[in-house]
């Protein structure tokens, strides 16, 4: 089964530099769970900026490291107020061809418990290294389910073939 990773190395080198991942380091490292933030925008903020490097950050471990872009959007109806309890979707799109999304996060929380770390650097591996992990359940349950119930093509193509 593929794995999804992140270089890591990228994101540190980002935070030493003072790149984009620095600004939000700095939020995460004053953010408090309370009832008007769920923490949400800061983990969709921090997905858009992880996309926005140089490259995609995360690949998965099969044939040559094959790209993976991460996506993190609101759902929203045609007037644009939130839907689905205003939960965050994450979604993946494999090597720029198929995309497989989540059903939704609710709070920061349900990815990671933040209440132990301080600092705004660690925050950041912390909450990467949970969607990375959170992601890469969500791409075993797709490939799991898909290989489950394809059917055989070789069985399809006889049947097809009869005259």
């Amino acid at each position: 089964m593929p794995r999804l990773f992140y270089d890591r190395d990228r994101v540190a080198a980002d935070l030493y530099n003072s790149g984009p991942m620095s600004a939000i380091a700095t939020r995460l490292q004053r953010w408090r769970s309370t009832e008007d933030d769920n923490g949400l925008a800061l983990v969709r903020d921090l997905i858009e900026t992880a996309s926005g490097m140089e490259n995609s950050l995360w690949r998965l471990d099969i044939e040559k490291n094959v790209p993976l872009f991460v996506l993190a959007a609101f759902s929203c109806d045609e007037s644009g107020f939130l839907t689905y309890n205003g939960e965050l979707t994450l979604s993946m799109v494999i090597d720029g061809r198929f995309e497989i999304a989540d059903t939704g996060i609710s709070t920061l929380e349900d990815l990671a418990d933040l209440t132990g770390q301080h600092d705004g650097a660690q925050r950041i591996f912390t909450l990467l290294d949970a969607v990375t992990a959170h992601l890469d359940v969500v791409l075993a349950r797709a490939l799991r389910f898909a290989q489950q119930y394809a059917p055989d093509r070789g069985d399809d193509a006889d049947r097809t073939n009869t005259t």
